[in-house]
């Protein structure tokens, strides 16, 4: 089982799942999808969005795009970004069964990646779902209950609990990756390639210091 942690927002998380089922259906593997919300994650570790700083926003666009084509997906520019995703994760989050949720994640993430739907507004997730063949009207009052809202924040919680700390992470074998590239990780194991010792990654985060001259680096030396 693979664990897999995304939110909408993630152009990232979007292309990682374009790539779910070819995993599973080659290596015999499942993915549990766990909807979390990214802001809270990064509010969590002190941390700002990639949009928020505009030199990552930036490389973050043509990264994206390079990925894209290499993967042969489509993806076009989002209506917004970033938007607000709480409607469409707490959907997702208060899905309890397996078909319908994979349809559910399909159905938002081609809307907001592929079609350009604003999935902010509650008019235009019910007509997206309506539009996948799902009942929008009571998708929508069941994500904007109590119960849904307390499931996304529990997901969140736990991700933070677990060291997550960005989307799209996923959590194989007891050991955490972090964004689309580790995907590429995760098939070398599921092709039989060994993973580095615990122990050598635990040495490291132990023993290994920032240097007492490190404002040096910055040139705040000067």
């Amino acid at each position: 089982m693979i664990t897999f942690f995304f939110d909408y927002v993630s152009p990232y998380a979007y292309l990682a799942w374009t790539q779910v089922l070819r995993i599973e259906r080659i290596y015999d593997v499942q993915f549990r999808l766990v909807p979390v919300l990214f802001a809270g994650l990064l509010n969590a570790h002190g941390q700002k969005g990639p949009a928020e700083i505009p030199a990552k926003r930036r490389w973050m666009i043509g990264n994206v795009l390079h990925h894209a084509a290499a993967l042969g997906v489509p993806i076009r520019k989002p209506a917004y970004h970033p938007f607000n995703p709480l409607l469409a994760l707490r959907i997702t989050a208060a899905c309890d069964e397996v078909l319908e949720l994979r349809k559910l994640v399909n159905s938002f993430f081609r809307a907001i990646w592929v079609n350009s739907v604003h999935m902010s507004e509650p008019d235009s997730v019910k007509n997206c779902l309506n539009a996948d063949g799902l009942i929008g009207s009571e998708l929508v009052r069941g994500g904007q209950s109590d119960e849904a809202k307390l499931i996304l924040h529990e997901n969140t919680g736990d991700a933070i609990a677990a060291g997550v700390f960005g989307v799209p992470t996923f959590i194989f074998q007891d050991q955490l990756y972090w964004g689309l590239s580790d995907l590429a990780l995760i098939e070398a194991i599921l092709q039989g390639q060994p993973t580095p010792p615990s122990s050598v990654a635990n040495e490291w985060a132990k023993e290994v210091k920032p240097s007492a001259n490190r404002n040096k680096l910055t040139g705040q030396d000067k």
